[in-house]
């Protein structure tokens, strides 16, 4: 959330006209990044959602309600950012904040979140088991109270016991590890190559920028926005080689098995919290040792800080921290851990659930949760087919 609040605060500080255009959905914090724009354009199939701030937490009575008080002044710098753009009273912004609001573009324009209709724009969406699917992001409206008719009237994606015909042809145009080059003038000033570390279907590209690889940052760009890069004799430089394939990683040895007491708060760590080094000058002991304060990494040693996640070790001793492993838990699955690994590292957060006395989310009973069950004999939805097809042609 605050991240999303550093951007509007930073695309409001920049002298130039900002147009913001809202191609398919602006929910939750997005809609708050759109009220940065001097001009905010929405097709009319978009559509802009604002509610109240939530949040999980864990702790005791004084705890919680804290946590209750602070989202109450985070709800205030949302308000502001509203009422800057919208101009609207306070109490219809709070009103509509209360009551989770899904607005249409025609409403949004209506209210002053956005100042102009243009023409309607080919969105990818659909919905499948409660998640709304938008060229290729996912959201899950379950965490909604009320998602709106129009999107819930979307068709699901079709069931089919077999591959389309022409799967081969929705495969990727670059796979993990392409070198490639961006052919539209670079959000990053100065940088225009970079290595595919991810890819989202249908598809855009999380692009790790040359010189940038300690930062772990990816650069978001579209199928259409990036070439194969070309190497110093102008040749195509390295495509599709699967040097850098979709594999298995690391659940890292814990760095201690020290507990910290259960009501110790807890902060994600960055680089700085370990060393005053940068990644490259370190040790290989040196990343193995920092790699044990998370549940996983994409190769050992680590090559980037940013390929760990789920930091759960205090940097200072290398204490579990039960604040951080409960947030680990909680978000396991909105990370791009391959699935092959989830099992090892709910192995890994489980033992540390169990150490503090508690039970583990995945081995609590959910069978009434149809988003976490599924027959193995289920016919795989179109969307789930074109995954399948893509990792045949990223594994080998």
């Amino acid at each position: 959330m605050f991240a999303g609040q550093a951007i509007h605060s930073m695309l409001k500080r920049h002298p130039a006209n900002v147009t913001v255009h809202v191609d398919g959905l602006a929910a939750s914090i997005a809609s708050v990044i759109a009220m940065a724009g001097d001009q905010v354009l929405m097709p009319r199939n978009a559509m802009m959602m604002i509610h109240n701030p939530w949040t999980w937490g864990v702790g005791n009575a004084d705890d919680l309600r804290k946590m209750a008080d602070d989202l109450d002044q985070i709800r205030e710098s949302l308000i502001a950012a509203y009422q800057d753009k919208t101009g609207m009273d306070r109490d219809e912004l709070v009103n509509l904040m209360d009551a989770e609001t899904w607005l249409t573009a025609d409403e949004a324009v209506q209210y002053g979140f956005a100042d102009e209709i243009e023409q309607a724009k080919q969105v990818a969406a659909s919905v499948r088991n409660g998640r709304l699917i938008v060229n290729g992001q996912e959201m899950d409206l379950s965490r909604y109270k009320h998602p709106p008719k129009i999107v819930a009237g979307i068709p699901s994606i079709e069931r089919i016991d077999q591959d389309p015909d022409g799967a081969e042809d929705m495969a990727p145009l670059f796979t993990v590890g392409s070198d490639v080059r961006i052919t539209i003038p670079p959000r990053a000033p100065g940088q225009s190559t970079g290595e595919v570390r991810e890819v989202v279907l249908t598809y855009a590209y999380g692009i790790l920028f040359d010189g940038q690889e300690d930062d772990g940052i990816y650069h978001w760009y579209l199928e259409s926005e990036l070439a194969p890069a070309m190497d110093a004799s102008g040749t195509q430089a390295r495509r599709n080689t699967g040097t850098r394939s979709v594999r298995a990683g690391v659940v890292p040895p814990d760095v201690s098995d020290k507990l910290a007491p259960k009501d110790t708060p807890w902060e994600a760590p960055t680089l700085s919290d370990f060393t005053d080094k940068a990644w490259s000058d370190l040790t290989d002991d040196e990343k193995r040792h920092i790699a044990g304060h998370y549940a996983w990494a994409r190769e050992m040693p680590p090559a980037t800080f940013g390929d760990l996640k789920l930091p759960h070790h205090r940097p200072s001793d290398g204490a579990v921290v039960w604040r951080g492993v409960a947030n680990c838990a909680a978000r396991l699955s909105q990370t791009d851990i391959p699935e092959a690994d989830v099992p090892k590292v709910q192995a890994e957060l489980g033992k540390h659930y169990k150490q503090f006395g508690e039970t583990p989310p995945w081995e609590q009973d959910n069978s009434n949760d149809s988003r976490t069950k599924r027959s193995p004999s289920a016919p795989l939805s179109l969307f789930e087919r074109r995954l399948k097809n893509n990792e045949r042609g990223l594994v080998k």
